[in-house]
């Protein structure tokens, strides 16, 4: 009855993912455990850590059968017993689990865009939750008789380094790489997306698997990696980082494997200490840059936002208002198009101000922006001029249709009153002057001065009205 009603909780999509999760750990495992150290089971370079922690941080906590499935087949496969598979695998899934539990407690955000959620990674994901797997792993390797307890620390701290590594190589790259690079939608960066990656791995074969040599010659290489590290992780960021140190990773890995390259010895030596050195250290410096990079282009494009427009309504403040009519300006002289302007304010704001108090004030203003946004079209350009006093650039717009873009303006915000707790409803009106380039004579103060001129007409006139500059 339990397990009927696990598994109907769970969606054909549920499945479906939780079984290629399965097969891509057990294939993945498999073949890294490869360089096994004892038996089949402890390797130093262990990517299946990072695509459990990938998937369940992607698809929710709800795929860990994905995880304890494909770590039971991996380890049957290498010539463990089915009890001592399992044992591993739950250690595996509990490690899985608890990362996933301590991330999002400590409000690890899955878009990998601030260096503080990398680090959360590397902490609670990684170095914190890799206990889990290596204590049991570890314990059951020796109560198996596969390996004694005098040698318990330095297994452990090989199951742990393993784990650790594939988290920190893989699970950046499944988030990251969820969405399209950048440099995907930019033509321009396309070569460069290409040759980084290309000479990269042209490298990692030199330097790691010995090919080319007669080209590059045989001397110790490892340090030419680096510049592709930073160029991948300034250039491309985030994609591009985790691109290049999968692929450093994969061929320094296949080198010591071989007894080949920059780390011919290692194997024999060190049982992959030396690589797995160089592949964290080099990840940890590359994926760390890369965020930053995207963390300061967030933050610059936020304070971009931020200088640019009114932080009460949104809309454009009066500087950057100015800047952007002055290009549409300069455009519709160059083309000889139409352009006309908007110069609007709400009638006795300051009345609503002393009556209703500076709240109400400001819901007004907002009430004006948001009905100028709903009524104008996307190249309308909306701006905050100061006070109460708001305007409108509309190119491609002739004192006819402008008048009548007007009209709708003052009507949206006479059928829109302001809802008070407590007291009746507010109706607002505003006035509006209407101007239109007539000449490339004009400026875009020219412009507004003559559209201000028509509102002051409107207000001396009864206000609540539209009132067109005789031009």
């Amino acid at each position: 009855m339990i397990s009927r009603k696990f598994i109907s909780s769970y969606t054909w999509s549920d499945l479906f993912v939780i079984a290629g999760l399965a097969l891509i750990y057990a294939f993945v495992a498999k073949a890294f455990l490869s360089f096994a150290i004892t038996g089949g089971n402890l390797t130093l370079i262990f990517p299946p850590s990072g695509i459990a922690l990938g998937f369940v941080l992607v698809f929710g906590r709800r795929v860990w059968p994905g995880v304890l499935v494909g770590a039971i087949a991996a380890n049957i496969w290498v010539g463990d017993t089915v009890p001592l598979a399992m044992v591993i695998a739950i250690g595996s899934t509990l490690q899985v689990v608890v990362a996933y539990h301590l991330l999002i407690t400590n409000g690890f955000k899955v878009r990998l865009d601030r260096l503080d959620d990398y680090f959360k990674i590397i902490l609670w994901g990684g170095a914190i939750s890799c206990i889990v797997a290596a204590s049991v792993g570890v314990v059951a390797l020796i109560m198996w008789g596969m390996a004694g307890w005098s040698s318990f620390i330095h297994l452990f701290l090989k199951w742990w380094m393993g784990d650790l590594l594939g988290v920190v190589l893989i699970t950046p790259a499944i988030l990251i790489w969820r969405s399209k690079p950048d440099w995907f939608s930019k033509p321009e960066m396309r070569l460069e997306a290409v040759l980084i990656p290309l000479l990269a791995f042209i490298y990692g074969q030199v330097t790691f698997l010995n090919n080319f040599t007669e080209i590059f010659g045989s001397y110790p290489k490892g340090f030419w990696l680096a510049p592709f590290v930073f160029f991948s992780a300034i250039r491309l960021r985030r994609h591009g980082a985790s691109l290049v140190m999968l692929m450093i990773t994969a061929q320094a890995s296949m080198g010591a494997y071989q007894h080949v390259g920059f780390f011919a010895n290692d194997f024999a030596e060190t049982g992959l200490v030396n690589v797995w050195t160089y592949c964290m250290i080099y990840s940890v410096i590359g994926m760390s840059l890369a965020v930053l990079l995207k963390e300061q282009a967030m933050l610059m494009k936020k304070l971009k936002h931020q200088a640019s427009k009114d932080f009460l309504t949104g809309v454009e403040n009066r500087g950057h208002f100015i800047e952007l009519a002055e290009k549409e300006l300069a455009r519709a002289i160059r083309y000889r198009s139409e352009l006309s302007i908007l110069m609007m304010d709400i009638d006795h704001f300051k009345t609503i101000n002393d009556t209703f108090g500076h709240k109400v004030g400001d819901l007004a203003l907002k009430q004006l922006s948001d009905r100028c946004k709903r009524t104008l079209r996307e190249i309308d350009i909306v701006g905050r001029i100061g006070g109460e006093e708001f305007a409108v650039l509309l190119p491609e717009t002739t004192k006819g249709v402008a008048t009548e873009v007007a009209e709708r303006i003052r009507l949206a915000i006479e059928n829109s009153p302001i809802n008070i707790e407590g007291a009746e409803s507010i109706k607002l009106h505003i006035s509006i002057g209407v101007a239109t380039l007539v000449s490339a004579d004009n400026n875009i103060d020219d412009l507004m001065h003559i559209a201000d001129t028509a509102l002051y007409e409107a207000k001396n006139s009864g206000r609540n009205r539209v009132c067109v500059a005789s031009q």
